[in-house]
């Protein structure tokens, strides 16, 4: 048992140096995903990801690699962009860089990097599908800066509710005359709410949800946020 157990730590020790090198690559078309890929289709994202921003981060000589470190298995890579063939490199953009079943591996590689095994596994079992975890993904990985989704059909809608277990206030539904409590209500408790149609908000309330939108860590389920802002398109 100490042999192996020596084995693995040696093999993750070892490995610390190339996790490193990789780590500018993968971080930042992370980063970039989480920025200005959401109000875009799925089919733009796809080129942006395995086509343009691959392409960017090759001529710059950064690498990408997502991995993790399994307490049983040591450092699990989920995939990398050195195992790309150079042969698939020239191709026009309508073939892609990648083939779907890669493009699957590296997208859910990627969003499992961004979430964490426990949220990724939770979702992979509830059966969400690879179109509905980018949106997800998205908006609850998007804490200082309002996300913007494409969402034709409410899928991400629905989703938010059921998710957040908020309570709906829709401005564009005139028989409902107490937002404005409603709203009240939710900064004196701390719970939260999910606003719709909202062109504007009051004054005195966009301040203070903006300062609790931008200064909380992280943006869990749990949730301290009193408001996540996001446009749909």
């Amino acid at each position: 048992i100490l042999s192996r157990e020596l084995e693995r730590t040696s093999k993750i020790f070892e490995s610390t140096s190339e996790r490193q090198s990789t780590l500018i690559g993968t971080c930042g078309i992370s980063s970039a995903f989480l920025i200005y890929l959401g109000p875009y289709s799925y089919g733009f994202r796809r080129l942006m990801l395995t086509l343009h921003w691959i392409k960017s981060i090759r001529d710059r000589g950064m690498t990408i690699s997502f991995d993790q470190i399994s307490s049983v298995k040591g450092r699990i890579i989920n995939w990398q962009l050195d195992s790309i063939q150079d042969n698939q490199i020239q191709i026009n953009d309508e073939e892609k860089l990648l083939s779907g079943s890669e493009y699957r591996q590296m997208l859910f590689s990627l969003i499992e990097f961004l979430l964490g095994d426990e949220i990724y596994l939770e979702w992979l079992s509830n059966g969400v599908l690879s179109s509905q975890m980018e949106n997800h993904t998205i908006i609850v990985k998007s804490v200082e800066y309002p996300p913007l989704l494409i969402d034709p059909f409410g899928e991400t809608d629905q989703w938010i509710k059921d998710y957040y277990n908020v309570q709906t206030i829709d401005f564009d539904d005139e028989s409902n005359h107490e937002i404005v409590m409603l709203i009240e209500q939710s900064f004196l408790s701390g719970s939260k709410i999910y606003i719709k149609n909202c062109n504007s908000l009051d004054s005195l309330i966009y301040p203070l949800a903006q300062w609790k939108s931008t200064t909380q860590k992280f943006n869990t389920k749990d949730g301290i946020l009193l408001f996540i802002f996001i446009f749909f398109f």
